[in-house]
C-alpha cells in the first residue's frame, strides 16, 4: 500500500536541514542531486518554503524509501522527508514523529535512545548531538572569540556577530537581522500579533521575554540586585537604568543642544522641546502636552481629583509640587534667599 504525503510548510524543516548540514560525517553518494548538496553552507541560503504547485511524495512502506513524484528521485530512510530540487525544498514528511513513516510505531521510527534521559531519536547523528546537552561538550569553536557551541549551526549564527552579516530582511520596512527568529519577532511590530498570554491577568505580549518579565509582577520576584545599594528589580533593564544613579552615566545625548540623559525616555521627552511636539491630548478640553505626566496633572482640573495629601493636616492638592510647597508651612523651611537684601546688610 502506498501513502501520499502532501507537501506542507513546517518550521521544523529548517531545524532538520540545519542539523543535517551540521553533521560532518560523510554524506551518502547515491543521492547527490536530491539531498542537500555541500554547496548549501547555511540553511538561510535555502528558499524555504518555496513550493510552486501541488506536489506530493509517495512513500513505499515495503521498500522503506521515498519516491519523488516530480522526477522519481529516491532518497533513503536515514534522511527522511528532505528532498531538494535546486534551491527549493520540495517536500517534508507531515508525520510529527520525524521518522518519515506515517504508519510506523515510535520504537521502530526512533530506535536510538539516550541512556541518560531515555529520549529517542530516528538517527544516530541526532542522538549524538543531543548527548552534548548532558556532557556539556561544545566542539565547534569561534575562531574570533573562542566561544564554543554544541552544534555547527549555532556557531554559524554566532559568527554573524563578528561579520555583521544580516541576511534576513523585513519585507515591510527593509530592516535586516542576523537571525530568522529575530526577524519573525520584529514582524509582529507590523502585524500587531501578540501570541504570548499571561495566565494570571490575560495580558498579551509580542515576545516571550516580555511575558517572562511581566510574570514577575505577579510572583513579586526581583532577581536583579544592585551591588551598590542592594535595591532589587524584576528586570535587568531596570537595574541597568538604576545603576546610572550611582555611576552618573548619561549615555543618551541630544543631537541639537548636546544635553545628556541617563534614560532614553528622558531624551525623547526633552527632544519635544526642540520639535514642539505635544502628542498627549486631554479628553476634556483638547489641550495638548509634551509629557504624559503633565497631561495627568492637568486632567485633575476637570476631575477634581487631589491625590497628593499632606500627612500633617490632611490637606489635598492636585499636584505634588503644590504639596511640597505647602509642607514648608509645617517645617518652617525657607530655601529661597534674596541676594540683594544680603548685599545691603553687608554695606
Amino acid at each position: 500500500m502506498t501513502d501520499l504525503i502532501t507537501v506542507f510548510e513546517d518550521s521544523f524543516i529548517k531545524n532538520e536541514v540545519e542539523n543535517y548540514l551540521a553533521d560532518e560525517s560523510e554524506k551518502p553518494s547515491h543521492y547527490p542531486n536530491h539531498v542537500l548538496s555541500p554547496k548549501f553552507e547555511d540553511v538561510s541560503l535555502l528558499n524555504l518554503p518555496s513550493i510552486s504547485g501541488p506536489r506530493k511524495l509517495e512513500h513505499d512502506t515495503h521498500e522503506s524509501k521515498f519516491i519523488c513524484s516530480t522526477n522519481e528521485g529516491h532518497f533513503p530512510p536515514h534522511v527522511p522527508g528532505l528532498h531538494l530540487q535546486g534551491n527549493t525544498l520540495l517536500a517534508f514528511s507531515k508525520n510529527k514523529s520525524r521518522s518519515g513513516f506515517s504508519n510506523a510505531s515510535k520504537s521502530e521510527s526512533e530506535p536510538f535512545k539516550c541512556e541518560v534521559c531515555d529520549k529517542t531519536f530516528s538517527q544516530t547523528r541526532n542522538l549524538k548531538t543531543h548527548q552534548r546537552v548532558h556532557t556539556g561538550e561544545k566542539p565547534f569553536k569561534c575562531n574570533v572569540c573562542i566561544k564554543g557551541f554544541s552544534q555547527l549551526g549555532g556557531l554559524k549564527r554566532h559568527q554573524r556577530v563578528h561579520t555583521g552579516e544580516k541576511p534576513f530582511k523585513c519585507d515591510v520596512c527593509d530592516k535586516t537581522f542576523s537571525l530568522a527568529a529575530n526577524l519573525n519577532a520584529h514582524q509582529r511590530v507590523h502585524t500587531g500579533e501578540k501570541p504570548f498570554k499571561c495566565d494570571v491577568c490575560d495580558k498579551m505580549f509580542s515576545h516571550a521575554t516580555n511575558l517572562n518579565a511581566h510574570q514577575r509582577i505577579h510572583m513579586d520576584e526581583k532577581p536583579f540586585n544592585c551591588d551598590v545599594c542592594d535595591k532589587t528589580f524584576s528586570q535587568a533593564s531596570h537595574l541597568i537604568r538604576h545603576q546610572r544613579v550611582h555611576t552618573g552615566e548619561k549615555p543618551f545625548k541630544c543631537d541639537i543642544c548636546k544635553k545628556c540623559f541617563s534614560e532614553l525616555g528622558s531624551l525623547k521627552q526633552h527632544q519635544r522641546v526642540h520639535t514642539g511636539e505635544t502628542p498627549f491630548n486631554c479628553d476634556f478640553c483638547d489641550k495638548t502636552f509634551s509629557q504624559a505626566r503633565n497631561l495627568k496633572n492637568h486632567q485633575r482640573v476637570h476631575t477634581g481629583e487631589k491625590p497628593p495629601k499632606c500627612d500633617i493636616c490632611d490637606k489635598t492638592f492636585s499636584r505634588a509640587s503644590d504639596l511640597n510647597r505647602h509642607q514648608r508651612v509645617h517645617t518652617g523651611e525657607k530655601p529661597f534667599k534674596c541676594n540683594v537684601y544680603k548685599k545691603c546688610r553687608e554695606v
